[in-house]
C-alpha cells in the first residue's frame, strides 16, 4: 500500500530543511545574532570588583558567583544570547548559565544593557 502524501505546509520540518538546502534568500538572512560578551564581562567585573579572568574561571567565591550571576542575567535575559554560547564563554555548563540567568533578578542588573 503506498504511503500517504506528505503534508507540505510552511513550517513543517522537511519544508524548513528543504529551504535551507536550496539556499533560499530568506533562510540565509536569518542568522542568530550573538552579542560580543567581552565588553559586558569587563563592565560587570569592573563594577563588581572581579577580574575578567576570575569571572571566566571556576572560582566559587561569593563575590565572583554574584558577578557571574549578573553577567548571565545580562547576557541571556537582557541581551538574548544563547545560554550555550554564554557557557562556552565562561567555561561553565549550559545548565549553570540557565540557573543563574533565571534565578531571582538582582537589582544591580538595571545598570547593565
Amino acid at each position: 500500500m503506498p504511503r500517504q502524501p506528505r503534508l507540505d505546509a510552511p513550517g513543517t520540518l522537511h519544508h524548513i530543511i528543504g529551504r535551507g538546502n536550496r539556499g533560499d534568500q530568506n533562510f540565509q538572512e536569518r542568522k542568530c545574532e550573538v552579542w560580543d560578551l567581552g565588553p559586558l564581562a569587563r563592565r560587570v567585573g569592573k563594577r563588581e570588583g572581579v577580574g575578567e579572568l576570575e569571572l571566566r574561571s571556576g572560582v566559587r567565591r561569593e563575590r565572583v558567583l554574584r558577578a557571574r550571576r549578573l553577567f548571565c542575567q545580562g547576557a541571556v535575559r537582557r541581551m538574548g544570547n544563547p545560554a550555550a554560547e554564554v557557557g562556552r564563554f565562561l567555561g561553565v555548563t549550559t545548565w549553570a548559565v540557565v540557573r543563574a540567568a533565571h534565578s531571582e533578578g538582582l537589582p544591580e542588573i538595571e545598570k547593565y544593557p
